[in-house]
């Protein structure tokens, strides 16, 4: 072992540092050359350390618990498993990246990195369940539990996660110990892996999301962002899009729709009343029912040809022919609707604002549009398709 002023490099040869080895010292900096067990508190308590460097092995419960001056932490590939309360109360660390080479995380580990801001998990642990109320095991301990006063704003799951559970990020819900709340009150970003297979119910329930990015293929369950209203801009990458799955996200202004989406729920973005453009990409074959009912501020509407066609709208009955997943309701400022080649059909009243033989509830009520671009691929128009539409300007 060699030492610098306040700063220790330890030699390759060491494997292990006991409990309160360091007990009282004012390090600022620790070096470690190759894997090393710590056992718990080595360095616990220590707050004039400013920076630690560990490249491999395994951190103990409450190693660094404490170390209130703590700025950088860096974790090597080489380090497998972080214990219960390790960091906690690192009040001056603001950035943490976890390796995917982890795979074993103690409770609370984070605890209290009240000026933490951006987190990442890799994906060494695939699979976050369901957080739970009572007992003692993992499934009702969140590793990633900071507690009131945080101010993370980023988070980044890394690939290989293949599941996060209800509740795992959540502000708030109320039939779990409030205790295991991640209380991230400031989380603005999070980025979800493509290897992401489900996203359990309310997992970011009360969290202040402005941005998400979802890689997954899989898809996005029901209602697993509705009422977000702090959310902006949502970047989905590929699968199904379950109803309701961003209804009353008042805020969204930007949605883009990647050529792996396949379907969209009904009532997905209802009410998102920020948004002003959709691109609907040609990939998506199944829609739901009034999908962006109440997106009044929408301006600008590309629907894709994944469906080549739409059918006669009809009175009555429950049936996709019976409604309309256009349908924006009285408000509507649409512009410019385009119309994607591969549509073959777009039968009776399907864009029309009125007609007096099917359910007035089924209207899109384009009363702003002006101008409708239709594609080459086109063969049959229904009647009154764009009845009492003002169009200006027609292109087919």
């Amino acid at each position: 072992m060699s030492a610098n002023g306040v700063t220790v490099t330890f030699p390759q040869s060491l494997e292990s540092v006991g409990g309160e080895a360091f007990h009282g010292s004012k390090l600022k900096r620790l070096i470690f050359r190759e894997q090393v067990s710590l056992e718990a508190s080595a360095f616990a308590g220590i707050t004039t350390l400013e920076s630690v460097n560990i490249p491999g092995g395994t951190i103990g419960s409450s190693a660094f618990s404490g170390c209130t001056g703590l700025k950088q932490v860096v974790l090597g590939d080489g380090v497998t498993s972080i214990g219960s309360y390790a960091f906690r109360s690192c009040l001056s660390l603001t950035s943490l990246t976890i390796p995917d080479s982890v795979t074993s995380y103690g409770i609370d580990m984070i605890q209290g990195c009240t000026n933490l801001e951006y987190l990442y998990v890799g994906g060494g642990v695939s699979t976050w369940g369901d957080l739970t109320s009572g007992g003692s095991s993992s499934a009702h301990y969140n590793p990633f539990y900071i507690g009131s006063g945080s101010k993370l704003k980023t988070l980044v799951i890394g690939e290989g996660v293949t599941e996060i559970g209800k509740w795992r990020f959540a502000n708030a819900a109320s039939d779990y110990n409030t205790s295991n709340r991640a209380t991230f009150t400031e989380l603005e970003t999070v980025v979800l892996p493509s290897t992401l297979q489900i996203l359990g119910p309310e997992a970011f329930y009360g969290a202040k999301l402005k941005s998400l990015y979802w890689k997954s293929q899989t898809g996005i369950p029901s209602g697993a962002f509705s009422y977000m209203i702090t959310l902006e801009e949502v970047r989905i990458e590929g699968g199904e899009i379950g109803s309701s799955a961003f209804s009353g996200c008042t805020g969204l202004k930007q949605v883009v729709l990647g050529d792996g989406v396949t379907s969209i729920g009904s009532y997905a973005f209802r009410s998102c009343l920020s948004l002003t453009s959709l691109t609907i990409p040609d990939s998506v074959t199944s829609y739901g029912i009034d999908m962006i009912q109440g997106c009044t501020n929408l301006e600008y509407l590309y629907v894709g040809g994944g469906v080549s066609t739409w059918g006669d709208l009809t009175s009555g009955g429950s049936s996709s022919a019976h409604y309309n997943p256009f349908y924006i309701g009285s408000g509507s400022k649409l512009k410019t609707l385009v119309i994607g080649e591969g549509v073959t059909e777009i039968g009776k009243w399907r864009f029309a604002n009125a007609a007096s033989d099917y359910y007035a509830s089924n209207r899109v009520i384009f009363t702003e549009l002006e101008t409708v671009v239709l594609p080459s691929t086109i063969t049959r128009l229904g009647e009154g398709v764009f009845y009492g539409a003002p169009i200006r300007n027609l292109t087919i």
